[in-house]
């Protein structure tokens, strides 16, 4: 009798550290991105990836943040081809990233390139949506972009590389695929001059036309736990907009974001928790 009390407290116990292994989060795994797919709805933007380079240039580990030119070899740039239109166009482009595997993922990190001699200014904002399967994407929210470049005085002269962080922790994003739709910001000034690419010379830009990404990547967390909730599909929406103003960024997400579901976990916990004390009031009634 007393091999069978001792059998049935120690498969109790088994099975609560059995369900606390299961429960406690897995460590940050080290995922990379396999490939990152360039699209503009109507070919508004095109890429001119500097020096020989390809896509694999923003995701290498190179932020190239000693750059001094917009011409250095791995600087993407992305061009605006209705700059010069009679009416503005704010274009949009979009990246969509592959990751070597499923991840929950808690920031969106990416390198800008400015240079106000060459027209090339920063993006307003950048729109994050996720995906499992590159199909059914859901919204994260649209952010706004911040820079040291004051497009209002033109203090961005000479070639810098900025490192810009979008933190996403919030909205429990697990995706393999990730698709950044950033919209360009608007014309800068040179040397305080707000109206030089437009009336003072003869240039006539009525919208931005370049922008310039160095690296682009995340950062992964411990794996988000399944939902109960089903967030709001946004694929059937259009991912690289053009539109004759530039949406404004909000940090706020348009879809309800998932909530965590361990209900069952919990129950289960609790049955545990039950059996190793009637294990142990049993043993104690009968000794």
């Amino acid at each position: 009798m007393a091999v069978k009390k001792c059998i049935s407290v120690l498969l109790a116990v088994l099975l609560l550290a059995a369900i606390c292994t299961v429960a406690a989060p897995a460590a940050e795994g080290d995922v990379s991105i396999r490939g990152i797919t360039f699209e503009s709805e109507g070919s508004i933007c095109e890429e001119a990836y500097q020096g020989g380079a390809t896509a694999a240039c923003l995701f290498d580990g190179d932020t190239l943040s000693e750059a001094t030119a917009f011409d250095t070899a791995g600087v993407l740039l992305v061009k605006n081809t209705q700059a010069t239109a009679t009416e503005a166009v704010i274009p949009a482009c979009s990246f969509t990233l592959e990751l070597s595997e499923q991840a929950s993922v808690s920031a969106i990190k990416f390198s800008l390139l400015h240079q106000v001699q060459a027209m090339i200014g920063v993006p307003e904002s950048v729109k994050v949506e996720y995906s499992e399967d590159d199909e059914t994407y859901y919204n994260a929210g649209t952010f706004p972009i911040d820079t040291t470049a004051d497009i209002d005085t033109g203090n961005f002269e000479g070639a810098k590389v900025e490192d810009v962080t979008v933190d996403v922790s919030d909205f429990r994003v697990n995706a393999k695929y990730i698709l950044l739709t950033f919209t360009f910001g608007d014309i800068p000034a040179y040397k305080g001059d707000k109206d030089y690419w437009t009336t003072t010379t003869n240039y006539g830009y009525t919208s931005l036309e370049w922008i310039g990404f160095t690296e682009i990547g995340v950062q992964t967390a411990a794996p988000a736990e399944e939902s109960s909730e089903t967030p709001v599909d946004t694929s059937s929406e259009t991912t690289a907009q053009t539109s004759s103003a530039a949406p404004g960024g909000s940090s706020s997400p348009a879809s309800s974001v998932p909530t965590t579901g361990d209900s069952g976990l919990t129950a289960l916990i609790v049955i545990a928790v039950a059996a190793i004390a009637a294990a142990v009031l049993v043993t104690k009634k009968r000794t």
